[in-house]
């Protein structure tokens, strides 16, 4: 999504366009309701988030200094919001990763059997929560390590660890499966 689209989109209901609320929503709200799915795994959570992350965001909107970062910002809220609600996780829901990987994975050619699928959505599950997380910021959003300290509220440099341990993990877990 064209970040300068999104920083006039921005600006715009700063300055009190409402249709600039509808423009943001229609383009935030897709890839917000992805990580907020992964993060609780429950879909009235995840309903009940990503429409406290949108009020939040509404009542704070003059305070985002960085237009082009509303993306960073909305995932921030609702980061803030999982943490504070202590959000349950249920371990019989697993990660769909069709729904996950498809709508992002663009033009790279990437094609995955069924078996690959529910090994790579096991690997992912079996990940920690903090693990979990920064692997989705990076590769699913595609944020830098700056960007996902600053939604996380963790150093760049502990983002960057934490990518690398998900990765090695992750790897570890497929090829568990593999053999």
């Amino acid at each position: 999504m064209a970040t300068d689209r999104l920083a006039d989109h921005c600006r715009a209901f700063q300055q009190g366009d409402l249709a600039a609320l509808d423009r943001l929503y229609e383009l935030c709200h897709p890839p917000l309701w992805r990580f907020v799915s992964m993060l609780c795994r429950d879909r009235d959570e995840a309903a009940d988030i990503c429409q406290e992350t949108w009020m939040r965001a509404m009542q704070k909107i003059h305070s985002l200094r960085a237009p082009a970062r509303i993306q960073a910002w909305l995932f921030a809220i609702a980061h803030r919001e999982f943490q504070k609600r202590g959000t349950r996780r249920s371990p019989a829901q697993h990660t769909n990763v069709d729904e996950v990987v498809a709508p992002d994975a663009g033009g790279d050619g990437l094609v995955l059997r069924a078996e690959q699928l529910a090994a790579a959505s096991h690997a992912i599950d079996a990940l920690s929560a903090e693990h979990r997380t920064v692997l989705w910021l990076s590769v699913v959003d595609g944020l830098s390590h700056a960007e996902i300290g600053r939604i996380l509220g963790i150093p760049e440099g502990t983002a960057r660890s934490r990518l690398h341990y998900a990765l090695q993990a992750l790897r570890r877990e497929l090829e568990v499966h593999h053999d």
